[in-house]
């Protein structure tokens, strides 16, 4: 029964039948139900179920008594996700890494000698991403002291190479949950060893994709400032700086090319300059186009093409959302854009014109049925208008 329920038993089920408005004691029964489908007597019920409550917070919270969804993990319980396994193949399993291992790693990650232990700890950050950095939070939780700056150049270093299965429906992938992790981590260093660690996770194209991501988050937690990363402290500022430092060195082979040629890494490291310092990206495109790139191929690598539910109008997006404008707002115009509708489909946005009054009206307009008029002696007629 246990193994049937696990993802309900620790906390991560997505079922509508768990929500959090079911009616009182509704979840209790079914847990009644399912211990006596599995040969536990009426008496001895409510017994076994407060035995589970206390091995698993889900459980306890689904009888009503309130849970710690953290406690389980604290302790290494069976009703923590990440330890469920150990307890029913009675073993650490092939793909988990022991407690001692673990440790292990992550004093040889923050010696910088390396080893099998830190080794295996980063095969694991590949490929099994949400696990290890649960894994990692958790002991920051605990206080147990981690190299972070260490492993803010690991996380970095294995960005672009995260093969773990994504959690939650689907929607949380092993991307998202580094960069979700990233800006706590970061935040964790003294002020005056943050831009250093930022500077060093961008040397690398997607150490800086994850550098730029993360000084974003770390200055604008509730992204409620703007889409850019915030400098009003002065370890922010210094950060930036040394970010579209590596920003621009990662650009210095594609300013020699023509704009036809930019990769889609050229497109997405400037558009993370955009998010970083829109000012010195504008300047830095400003100074391309003075010297030899040009601006629709420029503005076709920067600008995907739109995607419209029809095919019979497309949109044409304003010069504003480019990082090369004079201004960038980070909301979308107000104007309407304009449509090209296609032959037999009224435009867009526009009140098609009656034949009667323009000559110029579309002759394949599509014109709804003629309704027949009714009857003088039609039962449906209104009585003021019948005979």
């Amino acid at each position: 029964m246990l193994g049937r329920h696990r993802a309900e038993l620790t906390g991560t089920s997505m079922d509508p039948a768990l929500r959090a408005d079911a009616r009182p004691g509704e979840r209790a029964e079914r847990w009644k139900e399912r211990l006596r489908q599995a040969g536990v007597t009426d008496d001895n019920l409510n017994g076994v179920l407060g035995l589970l409550g206390l091995l698993f917070p889900a459980v306890q919270q689904a009888v009503g008594n309130g849970s710690n969804a953290n406690a389980a993990a604290r302790w290494r319980g069976i009703g923590s996700l990440d330890y469920f396994d150990r307890y029913v193949v009675f073993t650490v399993p092939a793909d988990d890494l022991p407690e001692a291992a673990f440790a292990q790693a992550l004093a040889q990650i923050a010696s910088g000698t390396g080893g099998d232990q830190a080794a295996e700890l980063l095969v694991r950050l590949r490929e099994d991403t949400h696990r290890i950095i649960r894994r990692i939070d958790q002991a920051r939780t605990d206080g147990i002291p981690v190299p972070t700056a260490a492993l803010l150049q690991a996380l970095a270093d294995n960005y672009g190479q995260l093969s773990a299965e994504p959690e939650v429906l689907g929607i949380l992938g092993p991307d998202r949950r580094v960069r979700s992790f990233a800006p706590s981590l970061l935040l964790d260093l003294p002020p005056d060893q943050r831009p250093a660690a930022v500077a060093a996770m961008a040397v690398t194209y997607d150490g800086a994709v994850l550098a730029t991501r993360t000084l974003q988050s770390a200055t604008n937690p509730n992204d409620t400032t703007s889409e850019h990363a915030t400098t009003t402290e002065a370890w922010a500022a210094q950060a930036r700086d040394a970010l579209t430092g590596r920003l621009a060195e990662h650009l210095t082979p594609a300013a020699g090319r023509p704009a036809t040629d930019l990769t889609e890494q050229d497109d997405t490291l400037i558009w993370m300059w955009r998010h970083t310092d829109p000012d010195g990206i504008r300047t830095w495109l400003r100074d391309r186009l003075d010297n030899g790139w040009e601006l629709l191929p420029l503005l076709a690598k920067l600008i995907p093409p739109s995607t419209s539910p029809s095919p019979s109008s497309t949109t044409t997006p304003g010069p504003a959302s480019t990082p090369c404008s004079p201004t960038t707002p980070s909301t979308p115009a107000s104007h309407p854009t304009s449509t090209t509708p296609t032959p037999g489909t009224p435009p867009t946005n526009t009140r098609p014109t009656s034949s009667r009054h323009s000559a110029t009206a579309d002759p394949n307009r599509i014109k709804p049925p003629r309704t027949p008029p009714r009857r003088r002696d039609d039962p449906t007629l209104p009585l003021r208008d019948r005979p």
